[in-house]
């Protein structure tokens, strides 16, 4: 059946109230396809789907051993987004999930040869007190693990907070290590504002393990490197209550050195 039609209600529609499919088309040829919806006027849409009851599933895309959606954009000078997800509810935006607990893939997989951003989150909410992004792990492996071979492995700024805040019950709140030998440090912090703290580091742990340390293992540079531009500001602050503020150790080398005075 092939006709050309002009009208504004739908040119086919077949109302199903049993179990089944309203449409069904499939296709045993080796590239074929069972459904095929394009559109070729502006802002069309190629396929529409729609739901309004509880629990009902707009698309619903199952394999068995192929893939289950592909998207691609194939012309170049697009600039729109190849997807676009809005949520007015209360629920989640985008659910993954790997059930298979033998599988070593991983969950989601972003690879782009562009010159921005790989991913980029915005919280526009300034009621929010949340964090922006968190991760909650429960194996014994990193929560964040970031490396940069050019560049800065993990960059934290903030205005009016905390750049990086990391927390550890048993393991360490942030572990920086560098192989530099040009002199930079497993872990930076910066604090050019009038107050606040370049690098926080959080430890609960009862069996040593620190709120920051920063492990340098290149032949030169330093495990931690404190810097603050402003007047009246610390580098590296070490408060204690009935602890100890800051406590240098060292096996062969010098526990505490200093360039220039100290007070």
């Amino acid at each position: 059946y092939s006709q050309t039609v002009n009208t504004v209600i739908s040119a086919f529609q077949v109302t199903n109230q049993g179990l089944g499919a309203g449409l069904e088309g499939s296709s045993s040829n080796e590239f074929g396809i069972g459904i095929n919806a394009n559109a070729t006027g502006g802002f069309g849409w190629g396929l529409n789907a729609f739901t309004n009851r509880p629990g009902a599933t707009s698309v619903r895309s199952v394999a068995d051993s192929g893939i289950v959606f592909h998207g691609e954009n194939i012309y170049p000078g697009n600039t729109n987004t190849l997807m676009y997800l809005l949520n007015r509810g209360m629920g989640k935006t985008l659910h993954l999930q790997l059930s298979n607990t033998s599988n070593t893939s991983p969950n989601l997989q972003i690879a782009g040869n562009n010159l921005g951003e790989q991913v980029k989150i915005f919280q526009t909410n300034a009621a929010n007190s949340s964090a922006a992004v968190s991760i909650d792990n429960s194996g014994t492996g990193i929560g964040v693990y970031s490396v940069a071979n050019n560049g800065t492995g993990v960059s934290g700024n903030s205005t009016g907070g905390t750049g990086v805040l990391g927390t550890s019950s048993t393991g360490y709140g942030v572990k920086g290590e560098s192989n530099s030998a040009t002199g930079f440090g497993g872990v930076r912090g910066d604090n050019t504002g009038a107050s606040g703290t370049g690098v926080i580091g959080e430890s609960n742990s009862a069996t040593g393990f620190g709120g920051v340390r920063g492990d340098n293992t290149g032949s030169s540079g330093s495990g931690v490197i404190g810097v603050s531009n402003a007047v009246n500001t610390q580098g590296v602050y070490g408060s204690s209550t009935n602890g100890i503020g800051v406590r240098a150790a060292s096996t062969n080398g010098l526990a505490l050195e200093t360039v220039g005075n100290v007070k």
